[in-house]
């Protein structure tokens, strides 16, 4: 940033674009407001039960993960802390029941891998990535339009990932039932279900009645979400929803002045100077230069190996720049550029975003693996598993799924 400041010539508010938007707002209220719901102690409170009840079959818990990880995206907004806690929450959960270390890890990798995608069907999904993406490509996109280019492909490509997962992880995905069994054994329960089992493991995790103060936390929580989701009707910017949600939550004391220390400052950083890169390098022409020689290699008409191609190039440079955020402010702007009247570009600034979010070989190329691993919630070795079946599948989720149904709403 002080380099392209001090000797670029891309004018400041183009450099410090992002925290001059009211994404960066919505951002930094987005940790403050998560630190709240984490005071009010309710996420615990209202997870645990429902684990209990839907951890009694391997399908039925990986089935839960995936219906958490989609309802805490209207309750968490901060991306990070939301994986976070829900990571938590279910590590201490499986060893509460004695399961297998190995097991625990795949278990947990399959929560975070679900997070990534089930966070791109809404704008709030992914907070940082998504807005990140909108701001990139300077184009003003609705919850209502974004749903409806994403939540149907969307869920079907969860579905098929639910399937990918449990082919490449069988082995010691069947193990869960027996594991189970074995830890009612040790409790001198032989002979009882495994649904037996679960209950009489519960341990800490009894029921925790809700107190008076936890319900009207409860319905202060429920309200501003409930507002945040109706944006399309009352027109309500996200920004204003979540800045009045957590002044009402300091009013009530579920914020505290030290809850002010939850503002990553390192992370709005990182993205201030990612957001920069894409801007600067269209801006000095560094972009046309790199970009305008494939300009050759792309077909002069939208078809299946237009797509293909595109998606290459996203990948391609995702695996050498890490970062999904620069990746983006990188290939978007560029391949705007090359792309002008051939592809529409809400629907290239979308096949992209799908090809750079849900391509990973290592932790480092996702922020939230890069999270879970850092965490010990699972090893490399098994992100590296898992991400190349993905990376192998994806090509016929993109041409199968998401070109498909692109093409049918009118987006391409």
């Amino acid at each position: 940033l002080m380099v392209f400041s001090i000797w670029g010539s891309t004018p400041l508010e183009k450099i410090f674009h992002f925290p001059l938007s009211a994404n960066f707002v919505l951002i930094v209220f987005s940790f403050i407001f998560t630190e709240g719901i984490l005071n009010s102690g309710l996420t615990e409170k209202l997870i645990e039960p429902v684990l209990q009840k839907g951890s009694r079959r391997i399908h039925s818990l990986l089935a839960m993960i995936i219906l958490l990880n989609f309802i805490l995206i209207f309750v968490i907004p901060q991306p990070f802390a939301r994986i976070i806690i829900l990571g938590m929450i279910l590590k201490d959960f499986f060893h509460h029941r004695n399961l297998k270390e190995d097991l625990i890890q795949i278990l947990m990798l399959f929560t975070f891998a679900t997070a990534i995608v089930v966070n791109m069907m809404f704008i709030r999904g992914d907070i940082i990535l998504n807005n990140a993406l909108i701001s990139i490509a300077g184009i003003d996109i609705t919850e209502v339009l974004w749903m409806k280019i994403m939540v149907v492909p969307t869920l079907v490509f969860v579905m098929l990932t639910y399937l990918l997962f449990y082919t490449l992880f069988n082995k010691e995905i069947s193990k869960y039932s027996k594991d189970l069994n074995l830890h009612k054994s040790a409790k001198g329960a032989k002979g009882l279900t495994v649904r037996d089992a679960v209950e009489t493991s519960k341990g800490s995790y009894q029921r925790q009645s809700l107190t008076k103060r936890d319900r009207k936390n409860l319905w202060i929580i429920l309200f501003v979400v409930l507002f945040w989701m109706a944006e399309p009707f009352h027109g309500i910017g996200s920004t204003i929803v979540i800045v009045a949600g957590t002044a009402l939550m300091a009013a009530l004391g579920l914020i505290r002045w030290t809850d002010l220390k939850s503002v990553n400052l390192e992370i709005l950083l990182f993205i201030t100077a990612a957001f920069s890169i894409g801007g600067v390098m269209t801006n000095s022409g560094v972009a046309e230069i790199l970009f305008t020689p494939l300009s050759d290699w792309l077909p002069k008409e939208l078809g299946i190996p237009y797509v293909l191609i595109i998606m290459v190039i996203s990948m391609t440079m995702h695996m050498f720049l890490g970062s999904n955020i620069t990746t983006l402010s990188v290939v978007i702007p560029s391949l705007m550029l090359i792309g002008e009247g051939v592809v529409p570009p809400l629907g290239l600034i979308f096949i992209i975003h799908v090809s750079v979010s849900t391509h990973y070989l290592l932790p480092f190329h996702n922020v939230v693996l890069l999270i879970g691993n850092g965490k010990g919630f699972f090893e490399s070795k098994l992100v590296v598993r898992y991400g190349m079946g993905l990376s192998l599948v994806f090509p016929i989720v993109l041409l199968g799924v998401y070109f498909t149904w692109w093409k049918f709403v009118g987006l391409l």
